[in-house]
């Protein structure tokens, strides 16, 4: 199984000028309010993310299970959910569940910082 890796884009939108850092900004929120539905047994998958190129607008979920094998792609896919995972709203395809409970909250991030000028 490969990295996990979600991105975020501005794909349709008209000159967006938020601001040099908006996407950055942006994607940092997207993986904060992702971490609750990242399975969480020893937390590398979600600490993997820290380290994500979030100017980019790209969230990489990186890590290896004790053995050296890539593991972030399987607790992607398992529809499983161990019973020692420490967050209560942790599921497979993390991404998309907190996109659909989400998705209002960054449009508005998005909105109130262009409306209000941009970041620095």
């Amino acid at each position: 199984m490969a990295d996990v890796r979600t991105y975020v884009a501005f794909n349709g939108f008209p000159k967006l000028d938020g601001g040099s850092n908006l996407l950055g900004q942006l994607t940092r929120l997207i993986a904060f309010d992702t971490k609750p539905y990242v399975k969480r047994d020893s937390g590398e998958t979600e600490d993997s993310a820290d380290s994500s190129d979030f100017s980019s607008g790209v969230i990489v979920y990186s890590a290896t299970d004790k053995k050296g094998r890539q593991y972030a792609g399987y607790a992607y896919e398992d529809p499983a959910v161990a019973e020692t995972d420490h967050n209560p709203k942790a599921t497979s395809k993390w991404f998309e569940q907190a996109q659909k409970d989400r998705m209002e909250d960054w449009l508005r991030f998005v909105a109130d910082t262009v409306t209000k000028g941009g970041t620095e």
